[in-house]
């Protein structure tokens, strides 16, 4: 065997170790730019990861908001469109047992029903009496030109009519001189016959204009302009200013018939009440704007309307006092009437027929589907102890 010298040894070890330190250092630095290299992604990833949540929370925020917006219109879509009763068809499509055995029935008169026959109108009076005839050539033959036999009796019918018509109530006062000269009468020389009564002083409307145009605003609805205009065609033509002038004058011959109304509501001891908005375009102090509260009180014998700037309770104390015996009142679950309560003067009876709304449903925010028609009566009163009231 071929001896190998120590300094060829010692040449090769260093040309190998030389060698191992150079691939080391360019494995080291090639690691160092691997490293920075996987720093830098990290940093991007951790970068777009925040801004993935960011976008995936903005969508969160929303899809919340286009739901709400979606419940929204759906109450909006059904305070102007829908129905207005509290039922509704998805209540009774869910729960079979709402619905009528019956088949819905059409409208109008039913097969088989007895009728109410012609209308009579005999209590009219007759005006006009028109007779018809032949006339002429009509009421002979043609042919031999011998005139027709008039037979007795008539053919009668009707046609009723209706007019309106405006007219002038002539006044004459006659006026009488004394002819004597006793000291003792107390009348002037020349004596006049009494003024007539009129509903408004120096009017010249008398009371069936007033009553026609009360009807006409306040029973049948129908707004100033348009009554003056009809009247107008009927050769009556008349101010606004006239009229609404004489409303505010008429005002102080209902308020002892309003205040008895009120007071024989008061007496009561049961109610239904309940309030809305109701706008008043009058500027008052410390109030911002136009929302004022129509009030309703109703019993089996009156019902009182209350139109109030405020949705208080100081309106419940202001009508029924603070000093009244109490009852039974019939409301939705606003909290005003609940402060009555709290005296231990009133029990609030809380209801609603077919549907509670206090829970909520998809096809009517606010509303609630239910099993069975409900007449539910809170237990306010109870937790208030004042249900002992009801036993009395």
């Amino acid at each position: 065997m071929e001896s190998i010298s120590p300094d060829i040894l010692n040449e090769n070890g260093s040309n190998i170790h030389i060698n191992c330190l150079r691939h080391y250092t360019e494995l080291k630095t090639r690691y160092e730019l691997k490293d920075i290299e996987m720093i830098g992604y990290k940093t991007k990833a951790n970068y777009w990861e925040a801004q993935f949540r960011q976008v995936k929370t903005r969508e969160e925020e929303l899809l919340s908001e286009v739901e709400e917006l979606k419940a929204k219109l759906r109450k909006r879509e059904q305070e102007l469109f829908g129905a207005s009763s509290e039922k509704n068809k998805a209540t009774q499509d869910s729960h079979p047992q709402l619905k009528n055995e019956t088949p819905k029935r059409n409208r109008g008169q039913q097969p088989g029903s007895k009728g109410h026959g012609r209308r009579d109108y005999n209590h009219l009076p007759i005006i006009e009496v028109e007779e018809l005839e032949l006339v002429n050539e009509s009421a002979r033959c043609q042919c031999c030109h011998k005139p027709y036999e008039e037979l007795p009796g008539f053919a009668e019918s009707y046609i009723l009519e209706i007019d309106v018509k405006a007219h002038r109530r002539l006044i004459r006062r006659k006026n009488y001189k004394r002819s004597c000269f006793c000291k003792k009468n107390p009348d002037p020389q020349i004596v006049g016959a009494p003024v007539i009564e009129r509903l408004l002083p120096k009017s010249i409307l008398g009371i069936s204009i007033w009553a026609l145009l009360l009807l006409k605003k306040y029973e049948y609805q129908q707004p100033i302009a348009r009554i003056l205009e009809e009247l107008s065609d009927h050769g009556l033509p008349l101010s606004a200013g006239t009229v609404t002038d004489g409303f505010q004058k008429l005002l102080p011959y209902f308020i002892p018939l309003y205040d008895a109304i009120v007071e024989r509501s008061v007496a009561a001891n049961h109610w239904h009440a309940d309030e809305t908005r109701w706008k008043v375009f009058e500027t008052i102090e410390d109030k911002k704007n136009h929302n004022w509260y129509l009030w309703i009180f109703h019993n089996s014998e009156t019902v009182v309307y209350k139109i109030h700037p405020t949705r208080s309770s100081e309106v419940l104390i202001e009508y029924f006092g603070e000093d009244h015996a109490g009852g039974t009142l019939n409301v939705d679950r606003y909290s005003a009437y609940k402060v009555i309560a709290k005296k231990g003067l009133f029990i609030l009876a809380f209801f609603r027929v077919d549907e509670d709304v206090s829970i909520l449903t998809p096809h009517r925010p606010g509303r609630a589907q239910l099993t069975h028609p409900v007449l539910h009566i809170t237990s306010f009163a109870h937790r208030h102890n004042i249900g002992d009231r009801l036993a009395a």
